[in-house]
């Protein structure tokens, strides 16, 4: 995440630079997009069993803790919800089977407490 904020900021400054107005507004648009996940990235308990997912101007999940079929790691590098390269996968059925990647800072306690959730509810 850092690189790419780096690698779009030098861009930026190029396209400004070189006076190439309309590449540097996307280059500043792009960057301000991968800032606000940067500083905006949350996962979030709900009382009613429901996990958020929240990460800058990115369109926000609601997932049923109780639909969850599995949770993983991962090193996929697609961008979602998760601003690190070491992630989770979580992989639910809501109708179809589904899947985002997420990034806690302690993924082990993330996992017991899905778990605690789970076993809670039954």
């Amino acid at each position: 995440m850092y690189v790419l904020i780096l690698l779009f900021s030098f861009f930026f400054f190029m396209f400004i630079w070189e006076r190439y107005i309309i590449w540097a507004v996307v280059m500043a648009v792009v960057d301000i997009w991968f800032i606000s996940m940067l500083l905006h990235t949350e996962y979030i308990v709900l009382s009613d069993g429901t996990l958020l997912l929240k990460s800058g101007y990115a369109p926000r999940y609601r997932i049923k803790i109780s639909d969850m079929v599995s949770v993983g790691y991962s090193k996929n590098a697609r961008l979602g919800y998760a601003i690190s390269f070491d992630r989770l996968v979580i992989t639910w059925n809501s109708g179809r089977l589904r899947h985002e990647q997420v990034s806690p800072q302690d993924k082990e306690a993330f996992i017991i407490l899905l778990k605690k959730i789970v076993e809670d509810r039954k």
